[in-house]
């Protein structure tokens, strides 16, 4: 799913010239894609139930960036590592190209996400507030997924230490 359609044959496992970054991995390719979509459906929602939701909407959305901002930070660092490792071996253009591909797509399965929910036969107040109420509480958190949680903790460790910024 998502990064690993493209990367894997090219890639798999591969680490950086620096022994410390992150490993390119299947697995974390798809905790990175999952990072980066949750990123964009709960910025989603906060959108769309701006007006059903009020103010509440925004609250949710800033404690969900609290709770997993640093790990979405960590999975755009992780994807913009995988984007040079393309250039290295591709070029610039393959590597720009994917790098737009993947923004697109997660855009692209938040949307489809967020608009799923919205027509679940709910009114857009009921569903605001159902989710707006998950991604306050915790229940949309990467903590909830565990696998995807320690995939994406041990990715924020690497970068961190090898300082990719």
């Amino acid at each position: 799913m998502f990064i690993c359609g493209l990367l894997c044959p090219l890639l798999a496992p591969r680490a950086l010239a620096v022994d410390s970054a992150p490993v390119i991995t299947p697995v974390r390719n798809t905790a990175v894609g999952y990072a980066l979509t949750m990123d964009r459906v709960t910025s989603s929602f906060e959108g769309k139930c701006v007006n059903a939701g009020g103010a509440k909407a925004a609250r949710a959305r800033a404690a969900w960036k609290a709770r997993n901002g640093e790990l979405v930070d960590s999975a755009d660092r992780y994807l913009r590592i995988v984007r040079n490792l393309i250039k290295q071996s591709h070029g610039e253009e393959a590597a720009r190209r994917f790098y737009e591909e993947q923004k697109a797509a997660f855009a692209k399965h938040a949307e489809l996400t967020v608009w799923d929910s919205m027509l679940s036969g709910s009114g857009r107040a009921e569903v605001c507030g159902r989710m707006l109420g998950a991604i306050a509480e915790g229940r949309m958190d990467f903590s909830a997924t565990p696998e995807h949680f320690r995939t994406l903790k041990e990715i924020s460790e690497e970068v961190a230490r090898a300082g990719v910024k």
